[in-house]
């Protein structure tokens, strides 16, 4: 695999690195940074074989698109409803952020890194 393309798949990987890591819960119920990342590695799509980007686009859609449309906190919401201790709805929130994090970084090591070694 060329440089280029090695270049074009750390690049994915810093923009949901950035996504998951700097994520905070949309207010205005649109999460625009999820748009942003979408748009950022379509961008991406005529640079890295369709393998590869199909990868990249599946795990967004697997792991990230839950966050962006709030379907990962929906048991936060019952929550809230009930009238749970702020501390039980924040470490569900960070438990979400946590499990997609770790993903993120399975997806990379076992996806990812061996195309930027071979």
């Amino acid at each position: 695999m060329d440089i280029f393309v090695k270049q074009q798949i750390q690049e994915c990987y810093n923009e949901m690195y950035d996504y998951v890591f700097d994520f905070e819960m949309p207010e205005d119920g649109e999460d625009e940074s999820f748009t942003y990342l979408k748009n950022e590695i379509g961008k991406r799509q005529i640079s890295l074989p369709k393998d590869i980007f199909d990868k990249i686009n599946d795990f967004i859609d697997k792991e990230f698109l839950p966050l962006a449309n709030g379907e990962a906190f929906d048991d936060m919401v019952d929550a809230i409803e009930n009238a749970s201790e702020d501390s039980e709805i924040g470490a569900k929130y960070l438990w979400a952020i946590i499990q997609r994090r770790n993903a993120l970084k399975d997806f990379g090591m076992k996806e990812l890194f061996p195309l930027l070694v071979e």
